[in-house]
């Protein structure tokens, strides 16, 4: 019911975070038909290493500045 800032790890440090749950919210879509929620929504996720993302989006690069779950 509340949003508060977070503190946030330097830019480009992702070291660490593999395997390390963290919740994640927004108001994104939330399903195929392009449906998008009234209400902001959140989802805990599991942090993977950003070389196994990459195998797995080969078609998106990604940056040693993201995080990938």
């Amino acid at each position: 019911s509340n949003i508060n800032p977070i503190c946030l790890p330097a830019c480009g440090t992702t070291e660490g975070f593999e395997g390390r749950n963290m919740t994640i919210s927004g108001l994104g879509q939330i399903n195929l038909a392009g449906h998008y929620p009234t209400n902001l929504r959140k989802a805990i996720v599991t942090v993977m290493h950003n070389n196994k993302c990459q195998k797995l989006l080969e078609q998106y690069p990604i940056s040693p500045y993201m995080l990938c779950a």
